[in-house]
């Protein structure tokens, strides 16, 4: 997990020590040697220290609230174009599912894997922020739900879970064909999005814990009980969100690509003419799963250097300083451009996907066309009757 999940976080300091945010240095301490650092890594200015018992208490009702605007920075902009990318690339994947309607268990999970990733790119719309809020309930909505970017987080964890059935699916599908055809039918894959889901929310529950208003600054502040409970919570993200899903993907997926190479060998060893159309079928649908295998390792790509620094962090090894540099904060873009990224793979892996993504264009051109020419028409009758109340009609009979 990312700290884009916890962009304002409150820290222990110890008696006279010194932290340094984008190059910046600065120490704070009070009568118990306890201070509150809030940053947005989004920010201009990404670093405010606050005392207690400087600031007055955040009162619960009739405090205004104040709103930052978006700064368009290098960060903002790009992930702005993924967001776009995501949206229209995405919609078009279950535009074209949708249009399909096709049976396959495979395309129904890749239209949930589009939905996931769709609505994962409209909640990384970069907005403004609310740097000044209310203590009471309202406030600790925003806080739960907006700043902890938890709605981003759920379809991302969908996603990947998604991910996970996908291989699974293949896998039974290829390996163990009769348990397959028994037991996973496309009418009962689509109940397979309600665990996804569900365990998706479950895995953020801790983001509705620690994230809450801070009564003296009246901000969102994300706030750890103890040192061990955010290197157990940092773990335990770590091992659901990133080691169970890859290691069930990449075990899926190399076993299914070994059976299939097996079972290719036999039938050309066979050599016989009865068996083309089954060695065509193994053809066909080893490069369905090549193109799985791409999404994967693109999400391996993407992700990685992201989990793992969230991980130092938690334990540890990595300070707040290097989540702020301009280092960490490309390896969160990267993990942005998976949410974007597999419709482009299908474009240029699926042959299927490109046909239909063809038909769908020219649909659309002979749809513009077909208004164009009624326009058209509708004009030239507008000309037609004016003439002829005008009385400049010319006769074309003789």
């Amino acid at each position: 997990m990312s700290l884009n999940q916890y962009e304002s976080v409150v820290h222990s300091f110890s008696v006279n020590s010194t932290y340094r945010l984008m190059g910046e240095g600065t120490s704070t301490q009070d009568d118990q040697g306890i201070g509150v650092l809030v940053y947005d890594i989004g920010a201009t200015n990404p670093s405010v220290v606050i005392k207690r018992g400087i600031n007055a208490s955040c009162p619960e009702f009739g405090e205004a609230w104040t709103w930052a605007p978006v700064v368009w920075n290098w960060f903002n902009i790009l992930r702005l174009s993924l967001t776009l990318a995501g949206i229209m690339g995405n919609a078009l994947v279950i535009i074209i599912h949708g249009k399909s309607k096709s049976n396959r268990g495979t395309d129904r999970l890749i239209a949930g894997l589009a939905v996931a990733d769709l609505l994962c790119s409209v909640f990384l719309t970069p907005i403004p922020g609310a740097s000044r809020l209310s203590n009471n309930w309202l406030g600790n909505i925003y806080c739960k739900f907006v700043f902890s970017n938890v709605l981003v987080w759920i379809p991302f964890i969908a996603s990947m879970y998604t991910l996970c059935m996908i291989s699974l699916e293949r896998f039974f599908a290829i390996v163990y064909p009769f348990i397959y055809r028994a037991k996973i039918t496309p009418s009962r894959i689509k109940y397979v999005f309600i665990p996804i889901w569900v365990l998706a929310f479950i895995v953020n529950i801790g983001s509705f814990v620690v994230n809450t208003v801070h009564p003296d600054s009246c901000s969102c502040i994300v706030h750890f009980p103890t040192r061990l409970g955010k290197m157990m919570q940092g773990v335990l993200l770590f091992i659901t969100e990133y080691v169970i899903p890859i290691g069930i993907m990449l075990f899926a997926h190399v076993r299914t690509i070994r059976e299939l190479h097996t079972e290719a060998r036999a039938l050309k060893e066979n050599r016989m003419d009865s068996s083309r159309i089954t060695l065509n079928l193994l053809q066909a649908r080893e490069r369905v799963l090549q193109m799985l295998f791409v999404v994967v390792m693109t999400f391996i790509i993407c992700w990685t250097p992201d989990q793992l620094c969230y991980l130092f962090y938690s334990i540890g090894i990595l300070n707040v300083d290097f989540l702020h540099s301009r280092l960490y904060m490309a390896f969160i873009l990267l993990a942005y451009v998976n949410s974007c990224a597999n419709p482009f793979i299908y474009t240029a892996r699926n042959p299927e996907f490109r046909h239909a993504l063809k038909v769908l264009f020219k649909k659309a051109a002979r749809v513009q066309q077909v208004f164009n020419t009624s326009e058209w028409v509708h004009d030239r009758t507008d000309d037609v009757v004016n003439d002829v109340a005008n009385g400049t009609a010319v006769e074309s009979r003789v």
